[in-house]
């Protein structure tokens, strides 16, 4: 039985995705800035399939 202030699931799951949502977001902005500086080197071509993979989730 829950006590009074704790989280409903959906509260909790609610949290969970937020979390989730500004890790993706923030993953993104990395590789975009990474790219920007590497972005022609030999390693330019990894750092930006990494952003699409990230982009798809």
């Amino acid at each position: 039985m829950p006590l009074p202030g704790d989280k409903t699931r959906r509260e909790v799951l609610d949290e969970v995705l937020r979390v989730n949502h500004a890790g993706e977001l923030g993953a993104q902005q990395i590789y975009r800035g990474q790219l920007a500086i590497l972005g022609k080197s030999e390693t330019g071509p990894i750092l930006q399939e990494m952003l699409e993979q990230e982009q798809g989730h």
